[in-house]
Order: structure tokens, then sequence, then C-alpha cells
């Protein structure tokens, strides 16, 4: 089982370096923050590939969550890429405003997909992995990847996009609560 983990975080991390490198629209110079979010990144990737290769692996059950975690979060990612493939997005921490706000595929139901899909690699490392180290790294990278978006949730409100963008919001706060209405999202909380 542990190869089989070392694989899909393999393939994880393969395919988010291909998107920095190939998908992702970008000015001339990566971003400062972008280029520490990568360093990092690789450095945080490398601790998880190693635990996974030499450290102490979680109960069985624990594995089973995690490989099911990463073949879910390439399944998101991939999905993504196929949203946004023909108008690809910025890179993470840009000045470049995207082109559109979307709203098909995976953007239907999460805002950021991307950054839930690297989440949920790092979150899988952290629920196999016996050790601190894949914790402290899904903490860091996840805070990370939530700086990114709160950065292009207020680039998008103050652009050219701000409208679409706000629609976009509200039509997501409106089926959340239709969705909870219906007993299909998060529980009310009765006083």
């Amino acid at each position: 089982m542990r190869s089989s983990l070392v694989a899909l975080a393999s393939a994880s991390f393969c395919s988010y370096w291909w998107a920095i490198a190939c998908l992702f629209t970008r000015s001339s110079k990566m971003p400062a923050r972008m280029r520490l979010l990568a360093l990092s990144g690789s450095l945080c990737g490398l601790l998880h590939l190693g635990w996974l290769l030499w450290g102490t692996l979680r109960s069985q059950s624990a594995v089973l969550a995690a490989a099911f975690m990463y073949v879910s979060a390439q399944a998101l990612f991939w999905w993504g890429v196929a949203t946004i493939r023909s108008q690809p997005l910025p890179l993470a921490f840009s000045k470049v405003l995207p082109q559109q706000v979307v709203t098909t595929g995976p953007y239907r139901i999460l805002r950021h997909p991307f950054y839930v899909a690297y989440a949920a690699t790092w979150l899988a490392g952290a629920i196999a992995i016996n050790g601190i180290v894949p914790v402290g790294c899904c903490i860091y990278m996840v805070a990370q990847y939530i700086g990114a978006a709160r950065a292009e949730h207020r680039m998008l409100l103050q652009g050219t996009l701000a409208t679409s963008y706000a629609d976009y919001l509200r039509r997501k706060s409106a089926a959340r609560r239709r969705d909870s209405d219906l007993g299909l999202g998060a529980p009310k909380l009765r006083h």
C-alpha cells in the first residue's frame, strides 16, 4: 500500500507543477509570493514523499482514506483543468486579472477547486503518515492557499469583473441556503 500512496502523491505533485509551468497565465515574471509558495511547496512535497517512503504509516483505514483523498484531489484538479483549459486563469498572487468569472465545472460547487484539490493532497499525507512534519506541512500550505484565495477575492471585487463576481457569489450563497433548506448542506443550528 505504501508504494500506491507514493505513486498517488507523486502524480499529484507532478500535476500541480505542470499547472504552474504550463496552465496558469502570468506576466513575464513569477510573483514573489508565488515563488515562495512554489519553493515551500517543493520542499514540503519532498518531505511528504520522504515520509511516505520511510515514515511510519497510520492504520489501514487511515491509509485507505488517504488514498481516496489523493484520487479525489486529482479528479477535482483535472476537472478544473478541463474547465479552464481554453481560457486559463492567472497564477496565484499574480497581478494579472482573469478574463472571466468561471461558473461551470467544479466552480459551480466550489469557489476555489484548485486550492481545495491541493489542500486535499496535503491532508491525505497528514492522515496517512504518523508524524508532525506532514501535519505541519499541511497546515502551512493550506494557510498559503487561504491567503491566495483571499487575495484573489479582493482583486476580483475591485476589478473589471466585480459585478460578475458579485453575481457569482450571490448565486453560490443562494444555492448553499437552498441546499441547507433541503437538508443537503450543513445542519442549521437551533437556539
